[in-house]
């Protein structure tokens, strides 16, 4: 290969990296050359200077023979009278060299070859980054003039066909993602994704304000790229707070710290282990309050252990907090459950560390540390149901809920002149709200619910023998029982359908309970619906077209409020059934039964075991002759549909209703002639 002859693209960073190998040191002839070079205005290199000026001059030209720009010389010359100057090869420039350099470039004419002079920083320089110290908002010359004129167009295509499939914003992808991948294939001195790293991206992000544009397109990319595995996880608006704050563990003593590494083995969820950290780091700082000799667990007798209970019950909400920014109701005394909570987090990391062979045990955790029983007294389930009148309004409102009733997605401007969207289509969140009005689910299940979690199965009316079609709910693995079915009212799987019907492709997304990646019901633009969507948007403007308060005297109409209602309705029908969880063989429930039930010794309430199917209370539910709407049919309260034959049990209808409730709905079935009605306890 000659002088001047361009390298080949495999061979392009070996013969940059063998240039930058040379001395940055000018040569006396050089010095001259480029003293005379000053001097001329205009791009022509007369031979003289252009022997004494090759080992500079060579290079240069060498990897931009490919560019085939009229401003290539000219460029040139500009970067070699700027070695003149600083009297220093280019090649040895740091990025602030560089930086300040390309800066100064003013002018429209100039500004025009700030893509050449960045181009030969990035590769005799190798820095990758230079042109976002600069400010360049056009990266596409400056890819194909690094990588080779075309070589990032299978990148930037496959990553827009993508987006495009999934329906995430197609009309910002010229400007928006594409200006992001090339920033994140510049950065990573390649044109295939699949050398994109995770933790490059998170550089990239933090390069960039949260308003960015080029940040929201490196969110998109990161959705791309965890789909065809080229990173474990897509971006997330939290990871740079993930972690502990300094200042959190700084009041903690180094002997508790060490322990506390007990988060990175538990089996626990990971939501229980953030629950479980803070309470562990309030344990050490009381530790080294009240016995600085026993900062460590090692050194926890008996009595030191019985001192931390009875302390834990009578404490106050932040005492031994450290630093914390939420101070709301500092000083108040701990709920029942705050104490529990304390006291069973201890408890539990005693028994790990004993059983991991960490410490000797000095005494048995699970009587020292064991809750008083005048605290567990106190933790009797009290679910705030929603009232009748207000939940039917409700279920009036979510069934005939419109694109209108949403809140318009878009810019000011796209608003003031009339252009109505949203952010997520309303079939889909017309089956969001079936599932919450109609399923009696926690926000986590919902959001987790599968593609494919609907199931059509005939029941027989004993009544008058007729088939009618049961809807069959597939539910997720939660935190208390395995994944498995239940009956739920049809128009739950006809919203599900309808959604299913104008869905858009999406990708597989990993399960957080199971690791599987599969797809998810609730997914749109790559990524599942928001957990605080429900309760932040959706749960308000359901309550402002039923026109009934976002709160009541139990406090804020949230989700779990909804499992909680339709739980006390079941169980409070005239055939009682317990409904929210499901099994095979011999199904109990882990919800409390009425307050009728014995209690056994540990002051649980004895679970209630399902009706055998000879009794006649084990019939499928007979269908409602109203006609007002779908959802006032009977629901099926419980199925197993795992290793043994369904099986039903009567309930009554849950969209009861005020009497004079202005909303077309039929008046509350009778009730039979039982106990006081009970709430049950939706965990």
């Amino acid at each position: 290969m000659s002088a001047t002859e361009p390298p080949a693209p495999a061979s392009l960073a070996q013969y940059c990296a063998k240039t930058a190998a040379q001395s940055p040191v000018l040569k006396p002839e050089e010095r001259a050359a480029l003293s005379r070079l000053a001097g001329l205005d205009h791009q022509v290199i007369h031979e003289r200077n252009r022997v004494a000026l090759a080992r500079l001059i060579d290079p240069l030209e060498a990897v931009s023979a490919r560019w085939g720009n009229a401003l290539t010389d000219s460029a040139r010359n500009m970067l070699l009278m700027e070695v003149g100057r600083r009297s220093r090869a280019y090649w040895a420039w740091d990025e602030q060299i560089w930086t300040v350099f390309v800066a100064s470039v003013t002018g429209e004419i100039r500004h025009r070859r700030r893509a050449h002079l960045v181009a030969w920083g990035y590769l005799f320089g190798g820095h990758r980054r230079l042109h976002h110290r600069v400010g360049m908002p056009k990266l596409r010359p400056l890819a194909d003039f690094v990588f080779g004129h075309g070589a990032v167009d299978p990148a930037l295509e496959q990553v827009c066909t993508l987006l495009e499939r999934w329906e995430t914003s197609p009309k910002s992808q010229p400007e928006l993602v594409r200006s992001s991948v090339l920033d994140a294939l510049l950065s990573a001195g390649s044109p295939h994704l699949k050398d994109v790293t995770l933790e490059l991206l998170q550089d990239l992000v933090a390069d960039h304000p949260a308003s960015s544009a080029r940040r929201r397109g490196f969110f998109k990319m990161s959705r791309v790229l965890a789909a065809n595995g080229f990173i474990p996880e897509p971006l997330t608006g939290s990871h740079q707070q993930r972690g502990t704050r300094p200042e959190t563990v700084a009041s903690v003593p180094l002997e508790w710290l060490e322990m506390v590494r007990w988060r990175k083995f538990s089996t626990n969820e990971p939501g229980t282990i953030r629950t479980k950290f803070p309470l562990l780091l309030v344990a050490g700082r009381w530790a080294a309050e009240r016995h600085p000799e026993a900062t460590s667990p090692q050194a926890w007798t008996r009595d030191i252990a019985a001192e931390y209970i009875a302390d834990a019950v009578i404490a106050v909400r932040g005492q031994w907090a450290g630093h914390n920014r939420n101070r709301t109701g500092w000083g108040e005394p701990l709920s029942a459950s705050g104490k529990a909570g304390r006291v069973d987090t201890i408890r539990s990391f005693f028994c790990d560390l004993i059983e991991w062979e960490w410490i000797t045990p000095r005494f048995d955790p699970r009587r020292v540390l064991a809750l008083p029983l005048s605290v567990r007294a106190g933790r009797d389930p009290d679910p705030r149901i929603i009232d009748d009148a207000a939940w039917a309004k409700l279920m009036a409102a979510g069934l005939t809920l419109a694109s209108d009733d949403l809140r318009a997605y878009g810019t000011p401007r796209a608003k003031a002149a009339g252009w109505h969207a949203n952010y997520y289509p309303i079939e889909m969140i017309r089956a969001l709200v079936g599932v919450w009005l109609f399923g009696g689910l926690r926000m986590d299940e919902i959001r987790r619910l599968e593609l494919e979690c609907v199931r059509w199965d005939q029941a027989t009316d004993p009544d008058n023998g007729e088939t009618y079609r049961v809807c069959l709910l597939h539910i997720p693995a939660n935190k208390t029982t395995a994944a498995f079915s239940k009956p739920v009212d049809p128009i739950v799987g006809e919203l599900i359908d309808a959604w299913k019907d104008v869905r858009p492709a999406q990708p597989d997304i990993t399960d957080r309970k199971t690791g599987q990646r599969r797809q998810h019901l609730f997914c749109y633009r790559a990524q599942l619906i928001g957990s605080a969507y429900l309760n932040d948007k959706l749960i308000a403007i359901l309550c402002a077209k039923a026109g009934i308060p976002e709160s009541d005297s139990r406090g804020a109409l949230t989700s779990h409020r909804a499992r909680a209602t339709i739980a006390t309705e079941l169980l409070n029908a005239k055939y009682p059934c317990l409904w929210l969880t499901c099994s095979n063989g011999s199904d109990t429930s882990t919800h409390p039964a009425p307050a009728t039930t014995p209690r056994s010794s540990s002051g649980r309430c004895q679970r209630l075991t399902r009706r055998p199917t000879t009794s006649p209370g084990t019939c499928a539910p007979s269908r409602s002759s109203s006609t007002v709407n779908p959802s006032s049919r009977a629901l099926p309260p419980a199925a197993s549909s795992r290793g043994s034959t369904t099986t039903w049990v009567r309930a009554t209808a849950l969209t009861t209703s005020s009497p004079n409730a202005p909303t077309g709905w039929p008046a509350p079935a009778a009730r039979s002639t039982s106990p006081k009605p009970q709430a049950a306890a939706s965990s």
